[in-house]
């Protein structure tokens, strides 16, 4: 089953978040930063205020990671950015990145991890700003996961 046909792909804001944080053990969401080679990652704090970068992992090693990272967090939401264009509609990018949802489906599935794509176009530009203060360069995959999923949390206070 392609992954853009999941029930776990949140349709609107309030299933995602039923979905994400209705569990009874700390409550947690993750943002994907996904890259042809790399993909950043950040999770939120346990009161889903602050985004907090985790680490970069290669892009064909995602579905292990996101497993592991299910096993050591338990259950979470997945905030994956997903780069709309100007014209409000999926690009190249983002198909690109529908394409790795689909490779990952079945972690994705077997660990009942709710998605919400969130609009990243200008992640990289915002990260990157970010970057120019501290000269930290070798991050930018890290500061993106952590700029889309900063902007949801502040987007949709919980």
């Amino acid at each position: 089953m392609s992954a853009l046909n999941s029930k776990l792909i949140s349709r609107n804001i309030d299933d995602f978040i039923h979905h994400s944080i209705s569990g009874p053990n700390k409550n947690f969401i993750v943002g994907l930063d996904i890259g042809k080679l790399k993909c950043g990652t950040a999770v939120s704090d346990e009161s889903l205020r602050v985004a907090i970068p985790i680490q970069i992992v290669s892009t064909i090693l995602l579905s292990g990671y996101l497993d592991n990272l299910s096993k050591s967090l338990g259950h979470f939401g997945l905030v994956i950015g997903c780069p709309i264009n100007l014209m409000n509609e999926f690009g190249r990018s983002a198909y690109y990145i529908c394409e790795i949802v689909d490779k990952i489906s079945e972690t994705i599935n077997s660990n009942n991890i709710p998605i919400w794509f969130h609009d990243e176009r200008y992640s990289t530009i915002n990260s990157k700003s970010m970057l120019k203060a501290s000269l930290k360069y070798n991050l930018v995959d890290d500061l993106c996961a952590m700029s889309i999923l900063q902007e949801f949390l502040d987007t949709y206070r919980f």
